[in-house]
């Protein structure tokens, strides 16, 4: 069954801009269908009686009477995905129109044509489309402590609420606007909510209720009550629906973790992690992994670190405790790689430590080192009082011993150490949940590859031979900046007069230093001598050597000099160098790469798709060479009246533009 067309609309003024565009969107999608409206006066008759699932506004269509113009796209915000393209030096609207509820803004730079149909894919999937609206009741109206009330149109997404529903949900009003009210129902809900929307249609607007949880950034999980009431303006206008968010009031006696084994509940949860990873909900999949130890071993407070790479630290991703609690616990951002080394030397999945009370600044003049006594590792001794800067800690380790994060829990209800069996229960938990998280770790790998891959054919199959060949050249670099995470990316191409190689194109956020550059040349002996057996890898080469050809380049971007001891970390020095090779097997350009994000040299399945992507490249180069041979060679056979006839012989005899082709030497 073929997908449903996907109509987005392009207000602008480029029309170049929006040819490509519209080629692009058609080859990333075929679903998808670009409509272009370029004159100002068009727009109303345009949007009349049309409805379109999203809505590309290039802001150089603005002019004197802009906001009335801005102003007209905000309601339409309201109703449908709208993303802004703005210039470089006109950022300020695009902010402006996110908090006026606009999906999202890209700035009109190199690799935005490779960026907008993946955002408006995003759009797309994030809310649940052809969904007709409803509303409240005036008792409905009149809120209530714990009560938030808000409005959402007709698919969904929320454009109004008061004070009470921002603070029950924790997000700052640029977040709300761009939510659905569907991004804040549990999973199981959340499809019984999607089958009530399937059932509205202009002559059926019944109301919704459900009892639901969500998720609050600092409280956890939170019982509520949702009810949805149609809405209208005007008579029989239809507009969508008013709803109440209200909070239930636990039970008195709240559910503690037994003595004994979990209960059903808690295999029930542990089976709904892999559910969570399997429809990628990454963020629900890291709040339950947080929440199931808290909930079931009775602690007040869990917390969540995971591993930053490029600061070489434990970052607090999520923090889970109980309103009489925030005060108490202790708020630490983060903790040194060499803090949680040194904690979990051993390599254990659980470990019982006091943190120090003292800052990082008293701890070094007390001890010398802020690092040092940071830790003070216990023995569990079950009924003993627990003391404020008592922490348990779950290692999320991997098979090779790898510490992705852990989890941190504190103040257990009964204010003593629970039992030895808690703690083993504790133990059996992180050991399921790190192989857990270690597949979790893989898929994100995994999917960003595919997303990479995707990027890659759509650019490709984009591009035109009658177009220049910078243009292509300009996307790859960029793309490959984008999604390989290299802040330092060039492209290239040996020129057959000379033999240096030139460079075409390079990816860096200073525009100036990228004109310096590109102005760039080097003899292929000069990197001959630095492509040895010894850097090779794969068919590539991973320079290491100190003050090489590229030591130039690297002083021009400014790379910072780095202190890194560590293995498998980029050093100052290297460098990967990827050539380009030709259908015979010689060497025509290379990609120049450096600076990575994460400072991590990279691995074989990194380089072979790089090499993959030189591969595709060299072909279009080589495409291009015969092109414009092809046109040259035309070009001279028109001006020469006595080639005409011989020109017509060749393309109608057998063989055509294969004769044509062996005149000038390219078959």
């Amino acid at each position: 069954m073929t997908e449903k067309i996907k109509n987005i609309l392009y207000l602008g003024k480029d029309e170049k801009f929006a040819h490509s565009l519209k080629r692009m969107m058609q080859l990333y999608r075929q679903d998808f269908r670009l409509h272009v409206n370029t004159s100002l006066n068009q727009l109303p008759q345009t949007l009349e009686g049309k409805l379109y699932d999203a809505i590309l506004f290039d802001t150089q269509f603005l002019s004197d009477d802009g906001q009335a113009l801005l102003h007209q796209i905000y309601r339409l915000a309201a109703k449908f995905p709208v993303i802004f393209i703005v210039d470089k030096d006109n950022e300020t609207v695009g902010r402006q129109a996110m908090e006026n509820g606009v999906f999202d803004y890209l700035i009109k730079v190199d690799g935005v044509l490779t960026a907008l149909p993946f955002t408006v894919e995003r759009a797309l999937e994030h809310r649940p489309t052809s969904l007709q609206l409803s509303t409240v009741s005036q008792e409905d109206e009149k809120v209530e402590p714990e009560t938030g009330f808000f409005e959402i149109n007709e698919h969904g997404r929320i454009i109004f609420f008061d004070d009470n529903f921002e603070k029950m949900l924790g997000l700052s009003h640029r977040e709300l606007y761009q939510s659905y009210i569907s991004d804040f129902i549990s999973e199981e809900d959340r499809d019984f909510y999607y089958r009530w929307q399937t059932e509205q249609s202009p002559g059926n607007k019944e109301g919704f209720y459900l009892r639901t949880q969500i998720i609050h950034p600092e409280k956890g999980v939170v019982p509520v009550e949702l009810r949805l009431s149609p809405y209208e303006q005007g008579t029989g206008l239809f507009s969508g629906y008013r709803g109440i968010l209200r909070i239930v009031q636990p039970a008195q006696h709240e559910k503690v973790a037994k003595e004994t084994l979990p209960n059903l509940d808690f295999f029930e949860e542990l089976y709904e992690l892999n559910k969570h990873l399997r429809k990628g909900l990454s963020q629900l999949f890291l709040m339950k992994l947080t929440e199931i130890p808290k909930k079931y071993f009775g602690f007040k407070t869990a917390s969540l670190y995971l591993y930053d790479p490029l600061a070489n630290n434990y970052r607090k991703e999520i923090t889970l405790s109980e309103e009489e609690t925030n005060a108490d616990h202790l708020s630490v951002d983060f903790f040194t790689g060499e803090a949680i080394k040194s904690l979990f030397a051993q390599n254990q999945f659980t470990q019982f430590a006091h943190q120090s009370l003292f800052s990082d600044v008293e701890r070094a003049k007390l001890l010398g080192s802020k690092e040092k006594g940071l830790f003070e590792k216990l023995q569990w001794q079950e009924g003993k009082a627990w003391n404020k800067g008592d922490r348990l800690f779950l290692n999320l380790k991997g098979t090779n011993d790898q510490i992705f994060g852990f989890i941190v829990l504190e103040n257990p209800a009964s204010g003593t150490i629970p039992s030895s069996a808690i703690l083993q229960q504790a133990k059996l938990y992180i050991i399921f949940a790190s192989s857990l998280f270690e597949g979790f770790d893989r898929y994100s790998v995994i999917e960003k590859k595919h997303r990479r891959l995707k990027q890659i054919f759509t650019l490709f199959g984009a591009y035109s031979l009658e177009l220049p060949l910078e243009n292509l050249l300009r996307e790859i670099v960029w793309l490959v900046k984008f999604s390989f995470g290299y802040r330092l990316v060039i492209l290239g191409i040996l020129t057959r007069s000379t033999r240096r190689l030139e460079l075409k194109a390079v990816a860096i956020e200073d525009k100036e230093k990228a004109q310096v550059l590109k102005r760039l040349h080097f003899s292929i002996g000069q990197i001959a001598n630095y492509m040895r057996e010894q850097f090779r890898i794969s068919r590539s080469y991973f320079i290491t050597q100190k003050q090489n050809v590229f030591y130039l380049i690297k002083r021009i971007y400014g790379l910072p000099v780095s202190n890194y001891k560590q293995q498998k970390r980029w050093y100052y020095e290297d460098v990967l160098l990827v050539p380009l090779y030709s259908s015979k097997n010689k060497i025509i350009g290379f990609f120049i790469i450096d600076d990575p994000e994460d400072h991590s040299k990279p691995d074989l399945e990194i380089i072979q798709m790089l090499e993959k992507i030189a591969q595709m490249v060299a072909v279009h180069v080589e495409n291009k060479v015969v092109f414009t041979q092809l046109q040259q060679y035309y070009l001279k056979l028109q001006k020469n009246n006595r080639n005409n006839g011989q020109l017509d012989a060749q393309k109608n005899s057998k063989g055509g533009i294969r004769n044509i082709l062996k005149i000038i030497n390219l078959y």
